[in-house]
């Protein structure tokens, strides 16, 4: 995390952190037909909890320490998640899912900065409330094999912002979105090769009611491009 502070020129608030945590999945497949299946799938929830350093530069506050240990909690949801294939040919599936995550876990981001703790209370960093919503998304994808070792991919999905515009800050830039993305596979007895591209659209976002006076009355704008090569061997 990197932001700049209404202190004055140069003023920058900077943390590192790693965490990890435990949690569990399970799913169950029901093969309607040999060319219908429908999927249902389960995760628990989690908490992810982080360790790591602040560092500031340049703020004229009261005791601000240029380095300190910093540690927060992150909720992961629960998501639920079915889904259903068919295959139209023997060469062509097509399959539609949908999933429910509990983003309602995640209540209030609480942050202690050991040494600059009077800091991130100043900035309302100490206990920021998120209060985020649970969510639904949307998904369709097709598979066609056209050839003996070529797959063609395809598929789009939907996925709404657990955020709410009162709790919403650039650290966490989320927005409803669609997603379109393609791949290409290639299978030649163990060894298997797949390139992807997905384009992220995202929504304009404009956002006026916030808790935060910093990010009243602001306009958020962007999308994402991603691209994967990836290569498996079975055995």
């Amino acid at each position: 995390m990197r932001q700049l502070l209404p202190f004055g020129p140069g003023s920058l608030l900077t943390a590192e952190a790693d965490g990890f945590a435990v949690g569990a999945n399970a799913g169950i497949t029901w093969r309607i037909t040999p060319s219908h299946r429908l999927a249902l799938t389960c995760r628990t929830p989690f908490d992810l909890k982080f360790s790591g350093d602040m560092e500031t530069a340049n703020i004229p506050f009261p005791g601000v320490s240029p380095k300190s240990d910093v540690e927060t909690t992150f909720k992961f949801p629960t998501i639920v998640a079915l889904g259903y294939g068919v295959y139209l040919t023997d060469t062509l599936c097509v399959e539609a899912n949908v999933e429910w995550l509990q983003f309602s876990r995640f209540k209030t981001m609480a942050i202690d900065a050991g040494a600059n703790n009077p800091l991130a209370g100043a900035l309302g960093l100490a206990n920021i409330p998120q209060n985020w919503d649970d969510t639904w998304t949307f998904g369709l994808g097709a598979d066609w094999r056209f050839a003996p070792d070529w797959t063609l991919r395809a598929g789009y999905l939907y996925l709404q912002s657990p955020i709410p515009n009162r709790t919403f800050a650039p650290l966490a830039l989320d927005v409803d979105q669609s997603i379109v993305s393609i791949g290409l596979g290639y299978q030649s007895g163990p060894h298997t090769v797949d390139v992807a591209y997905t384009l992220g659209l995202f929504t304009t976002r404009r956002v006026s009611a916030n808790q935060n006076p910093l990010y009243r009355q602001a306009t958020y704008d962007f999308e994402g491009h991603l691209a994967a090569l990836t290569y498996t061997y079975a055995f």
